[in-house]
Order: C-alpha cells, then sequence, then structure tokens
C-alpha cells in the first residue's frame, strides 16, 4: 500500500508541475554526455570515410 501511495504522490506532482520524472539516482547529465559523444564520434568516423574515399576518386582521376 505504501509503494502504491508513492507512486500516486509522484504521478499526482508531475501532473500539476507538468514536469518530466527525474530520477535521483540516475546521472541523467553523464547519460546525455555520453550519447552525444558516441553520436558525435560516429560523424566523425562518417565524415573520415567520405574524405576518403573522395581522395582516392581523386587519385584516380589524376593516374
Amino acid at each position: 500500500m505504501a509503494l502504491a501511495h508513492k507512486i500516486i504522490r509522484i504521478a499526482f506532482t508531475l501532473l500539476k508541475d507538468k514536469v518530466p520524472y527525474r530520477d535521483p539516482e540516475i546521472d541523467s547529465e553523464a547519460l546525455l554526455t555520453q550519447r552525444n559523444a558516441l553520436l558525435c564520434l560516429k560523424g566523425v568516423e562518417k565524415c573520415h570515410a567520405l574524405l576518403a574515399a573522395t581522395q582516392k576518386e581523386r587519385d584516380q582521376a589524376i593516374d
């Protein structure tokens, strides 16, 4: 019963204040930073592959 009461209190507060739930035990800033870093690295890898392919095409055109 205590768990249900806690869930209802949290839901009421979220609906009343119109804010998303933030778990106090999870460091969401660190998770966002890690996710953004991975996305950035993937973009750099794609860019590097594109530049390498472009350079290869230039080298073939010169020969």
